[in-house]
């Protein structure tokens, strides 16, 4: 049995709930399990410290034809204590770029190492050191980090409701990861309500190569791939960061905060969140709460949300019991689509029961499966990094890390499991999942 999303989204079922059905099949199936499959990956399935977006590479083969073609990755670099803010598969260079945030120097000056592991050789090659960035974004190309210096006005400048006291000049570099170029773009100028010592607060760049800087003027900034300014957008919340584009929809997504009422208290939540670019690049931003990912401060987890293939959201929820994953079409849905928030308490046994994705229309929803466990020290989760699945190139199938040890193949198509991969998958005593690639 998986979700019924038939059903679901008929609102007749809740996916949280079906998702616990779904746990009782997964049971079930590893006592029916006979036919050993052995998956291969060229990156691991949201484990400790890495993404899925263009990281995770699969092929599932009998175990026969594959006895001697897998690698295991030494764990003196893959482990609880890895914390990588990326990890980047390279089909060209066989095997994967490495992003670590090293301790900053300030607030706003950042640390990045930047590393390459080869898969033939099982080793592993420090490439560069990134110093006193203000923000970066990472995707499957290379990192993006930028710089400010921020200078005053002989004038201030009133607009949008704000009083603008300085210019800050902005560049922004990226390093590529397969030729080792770093190349700068200098933006056009933002303007700055005060001399910020961490003006940046959130980066970003899309597929067209539009560059997004959310500032501490709360104020988002587009730019086109030459630094050249295309908008600016003034909001009341927070971007904090950014979860992926969509050029064929024009929605973007990013972390915002949602103040949650539960028992007369307030509570800072993750909020996931959706803005859009319209075909004249016109910013448009509700700021409304989609979903609430995860309670800040308390449990933080890293990147919970991203695109994969350029069309589908990917959501792991971590606030809710049990963790589940929801997949948004994204090239269909409307940014403007958002209801309210729902909280129900239970005043028998003080249980709480939240609203999960709030969109109205539910077709936009794709796919609804149970996720693994979260596991948190010093509030922050080790467990996984990323969320925890990954979809094929050909869109006709998702892999979901279903539990510790445990991934699954579900079809695309009719939501059905196809596979469930038990003995071929371990964890090692250091907490990360056991990583193939295919030689």
């Amino acid at each position: 049995m998986t979700a019924d999303l038939a059903e679901y989204r008929q609102g007749d079922l809740d996916p949280y709930n079906e998702c616990r059905m779904m746990d009782a099949e997964r049971r079930k199936m590893k006592k029916r399990m006979k036919k050993v499959m052995v998956l291969l990956m060229a990156a691991a399935l949201a484990v400790p410290g890495q993404s899925l977006a263009g990281a995770a590479k699969m092929a599932v083969v009998n175990a026969q034809e594959q006895e001697t073609k897998a690698v295991e990755l030494q764990s003196e670099y893959f482990n609880m204590a890895s914390r990588y803010e990326k990890v980047v598969y390279s089909k060209a260079d066989h095997g994967f770029y490495l992003v670590k945030k090293g301790d900053p120097f300030y607030s706003n000056q950042q640390k990045f190492e930047v590393s390459f592991y080869d898969i033939d050789s099982n080793s592993y090659e420090q490439k560069t050191t990134i110093l006193r960035a203000e923000d970066s974004f990472v995707n499957d190309e290379g990192i993006y980090y930028i710089k400010t210096e921020n200078k005053r006005l002989a004038n201030a400048i009133e607009q949008n409701g704000k009083t603008y006291r300085y210019d800050c000049n902005a560049t922004l570099y990226e390093y590529v990861f397969e030729t080792g170029e770093t190349k700068e773009i200098t933006l056009d100028s933002m303007k700055s309500t005060a001399n910020f010592s961490g003006f940046i607060n959130a980066l970003g760049v899309d597929k067209k190569g539009r560059i997004y800087v959310a500032n501490a003027s709360d104020d988002l900034c587009l730019y086109d791939s030459t630094g050249k300014s295309l908008a600016t957008a003034p909001y009341e919340g927070s971007i904090l960061q950014f979860y992926g584009f969509d050029t064929v929809s024009g929605n973007f997504y990013y972390r915002g905060t949602y103040n949650w009422r539960y028992w007369g208290n307030d509570h800072d939540m993750a909020s996931l969140m959706a803005g859009n670019v319209g075909e004249d690049n016109t910013l448009h931003l509700p700021e409304a709460n989609l979903m609430m990912l995860y309670q800040s401060y308390f449990y933080e987890r890293n990147k919970p949300a991203e695109m994969l293939n350029d069309k589908y959201l990917a959501v792991l929820n971590t606030f809710q019991s049990p963790n589940a994953i929801t997949i948004l079409d994204s090239n269909s849905y409307d940014y403007n689509d958002h209801t309210e928030q729902s909280t129900v308490i239970n005043i028998i046994d003080s249980s709480v029961s939240v609203s999960s994705l709030n969109i109205a229309n539910k077709d936009a929803i794709k796919f609804v499966a149970l996720a693994g466990k979260s596991t948190y020290k010093n509030n922050f989760d080790v467990s996984s990094y990323g969320t925890r699945c990954a979809l094929s190139e050909d869109e006709k199938s998702i892999y979901v890390k279903t539990d510790t040890n445990t991934l699954t193949q579900y079809s695309m198509e009719d939501r059905k499991k196809k596979w469930t991969s038990l003995p071929s998958i371990r964890s090692t005593v250091s907490g990360w999942m056991v990583i193939y690639a295919v030689l």
